[in-house]
């Protein structure tokens, strides 16, 4: 007997939220190192949510 669709896609959401978490782990670990290094950065940049301030974390995960 096949698996109804719905496992399918409960299984798919699962392997998704897992890859989210995992991402938003390393995130939280590269802003925890910068902190360590630079504890003034985020008040040079005034604003967390500040696009050059995503864009220089973005380019330090890589």
């Amino acid at each position: 007997m096949p698996t109804p669709r719905e496992n399918d896609m409960f299984k798919r959401l699962g392997r998704r939220r897992r890859a989210l978490v995992d991402t938003r782990v390393v995130c939280k670990s590269v802003f925890r190192a910068i902190f360590a290094v630079c504890p003034g950065l985020l008040d040079i940049t005034n604003n967390a949510k500040n696009i050059s301030f995503y864009a220089l974390s973005s380019a330090l995960m890589n």
